[in-house]
């Protein structure tokens, strides 16, 4: 403050003196009394309105930032691969509501050390805000160590709950792992946008395979049952058959000579006669 005060001293008295000699002469001393004065008081003015005030409340509130935590981030030395093998599908990915699905992530080290590969997380997030988390899915732990210029494949199943609603989703997929120092990496190897679907199935393989073994089961035990009714229930069905094949074998030792010529009938029957005298007896 004294400061400010000393240069407006300063300001007034330059301007004192230049009033003083002017071109168009000395000016009464009354009048230049009264101007200094008016100076003074307006460079007090604004300096005290360029003061800063003590009252709290009058005071601007900074706001600083907290810093923000991130996770572990990925490893530059680690090549991350990611692919879905069932479904086999691309853009834009589709998974049916009540199946499985499959996907396996590759890892290559680049390092001149040993990585070890602890877990992969795998959710399901709100389409429109990621960082909501609808569903996690089992995290599962592999722990397996991928030596320097190795690489590796990793696979993951989970299945899709009957209770989604056939719309768009996030899925997200991480891959948390360390190196032999203990330093945590995680890269995220799939960050996107999943379409759940109902799957209207027709008649497939499995499901015709199925009928047709059914419809033979079903002929096996018919055919049971019917062995079953002839021995049990009616067996005069399967006597009656057996006179009648006698009777047809009798039937067929007699002959009609009725058709042949006399002289015929009377050779054969010298001949049948002869061949039975002529014939061995038993």
């Amino acid at each position: 403050m004294c400061g400010i005060l000393l240069a407006a001293s300063h300001a007034c008295a330059s301007a004192e003196s230049a009033l003083r000699f002017r071109e168009s002469g000395t000016p009464s001393v009354g009048s230049n009394f009264a101007l200094v004065r008016i100076l003074r008081c307006t460079l007090a003015e604004d300096a005290a309105d360029n003061e800063p005030s003590s009252n709290p409340d009058d005071m601007d509130t900074v706001v600083t930032e907290a810093p923000v935590e991130t996770g572990p981030v990925a490893s530059d030395d680690a090549d991350v691969t990611f692919m879905f093998t069932r479904p086999i599908t691309g853009k834009p990915y589709e998974f049916a509501i009540g199946k499985e699905v499959h996907f396996l992530v590759g890892f290559r080290n680049k390092a001149q050390k040993d990585f070890q590969l602890s877990t992969i997380d795998a959710s399901f997030r709100y389409q429109l805000d990621f960082n909501y988390i609808l569903q996690n899915f089992t995290s599962y732990p592999y722990n397996r160590v991928v030596e320097p210029n190795q690489e590796t494949t990793l696979g993951y199943t989970f299945f899709i709950s009957e209770q989604y609603a056939p719309r768009p989703y996030g899925f997200v997929v991480n891959l948390l792992y360390s190196d032999k120092d203990g330093v945590q990496y995680q890269n995220t190897v799939f960050n996107e946008t999943v379409s759940l679907v109902e799957l209207d199935e027709g008649l497939d393989g499995e499901t015709f395979f199925l009928y047709i073994l059914l419809a033979g089961f079903m002929a096996l035990i018919a055919y049971g049952l019917n062995k079953l009714y002839i021995k049990y229930v009616n067996p005069t069905r399967r006597t009656s058959i057996k006179p009648k094949v006698e009777q047809e074998k009798a039937s067929t030792k007699e002959v009609d000579y009725d058709w042949l010529p006399p002289s015929m009938v009377a050779n054969l029957k010298k001949t049948s006669t002869a061949s039975k005298k002529s014939a061995p007896a038993n």
